[in-house]
């Protein structure tokens, strides 16, 4: 499977305090899977993962809008993490589920023995918080 997904957030740790400041702190770029590697190419970083550990979709860290895919990966001798969203529409379409089509994309590509879990109920959560906003905005436009 090659795949390319362009307008992915990536941060290399999660959101750690609620502020301005911290919310912004990712980078943006796309996202090429292929091969049982991820590749991630944005504005200030460049990363090729290869030996997949654990893939995890859920809220992470202190962000509590944007759902978040945690890698866990080793490289070298050491274990590492990163984290990826789907950042089209200005965050927006990963609750269209942008995150959840792009979790799927890389868990086909995890090895038989890595651990890979969903937090689904957010996931239905907040596309039905999405479907009601945009109810409302319809009904206040159009009625």
């Amino acid at each position: 499977m090659n795949k390319t997904y362009r307008g992915i957030w990536y941060r290399d740790h999660p959101q750690l305090k609620m502020n301005f400041e911290e919310a912004f702190k990712r980078d943006k770029g796309k996202l090429r899977i292929e091969h049982g590697q991820i590749s991630f190419i944005g504005k200030k970083n460049k990363i090729e993962i290869s030996n997949l550990i654990a893939l995890h979709l859920g809220l992470q860290g202190t962000d509590p809008v944007n759902c978040f895919i945690k890698v866990t990966y080793k490289s070298g001798d050491s274990v590492k993490t990163c984290y990826f969203a789907d950042g089209k529409l200005f965050g927006y379409w990963g609750a269209f589920g942008g995150t959840y089509r792009l979790f799927k994309a890389i868990s086909i590509i995890m090895p038989r023995n890595a651990t890979v879990t969903a937090n689904y109920s957010f996931v239905y959560t907040q596309i039905i918080l999405f479907l009601i906003l945009l109810f409302m905005v319809f009904k206040i436009l159009y009625l």
